[in-house]
């Protein structure tokens, strides 16, 4: 990561963070639409939201997985082969 186009992470972020916000709007969106659609209660609304942040909190997840390790191998000292 040490040689990225500058608006490398500008990108990254910005995609992270439609990725955090778009299954919640999805997720509500196509509940209120089902409740509307079949005369459902509002616990159809409270499911879809809750669907909505558990894909957020899986998203959040792969992203930190997939990323924290690519910025950990940058920040790593020649301290691990120091021998007493």
């Amino acid at each position: 990561m040490k040689n990225e186009k500058p608006f490398a992470k500008l990108t990254l972020i910005t995609q992270f963070g439609i990725s955090l916000v778009s299954p919640i709007l999805l997720c509500l969106f196509v509940s209120i639409w089902i409740q509307k659609r079949f005369q459902t209660g509002y616990w159809v609304v409270i499911i879809g939201i809750l669907l909505g942040i558990a894909t957020m909190i899986n998203t959040f997840y792969r992203f930190y997985k997939t990323y924290s390790s690519e910025y950990d191998d940058d920040d790593k000292t020649p301290e691990s082969n120091y021998h007493h």
